[in-house]
């Protein structure tokens, strides 16, 4: 099979076609978090990154909220520090 494409003064005359062959077999599964069916493979708990990072973010909330009030927490007291010493 031969392809011929023209982009300005440059042409490819043989381009190679690849196809990839899927090994690993695709299973039907239902997402953890929106319990939306999707085909997954192996150990695959989400359909995708969004449902991810909302199961992780519900997994960890307590722990996070308590790092920011933390971070909040220090930049006031480091604010506070320095506004009480400026004359």
């Amino acid at each position: 099979m031969q392809l011929c494409y023209t982009y300005g003064i440059v042409t490819l005359e043989h381009e190679r076609i690849s196809i990839i062959l899927r090994r690993v077999k695709l299973t039907p599964r239902v997402c953890a978090m929106c319990a939306q069916q999707f085909a997954g493979w192996g150990r695959q708990r989400f359909c995708g990154k969004p449902c991810q990072r909302k199961w992780d973010y519900q997994q960890h909330a307590d722990t996070r909220r308590a790092n920011r009030r933390e971070s909040y927490r220090q930049h006031k007291e480091e604010r506070d520090g320095r506004g009480a010493e400026a004359p």
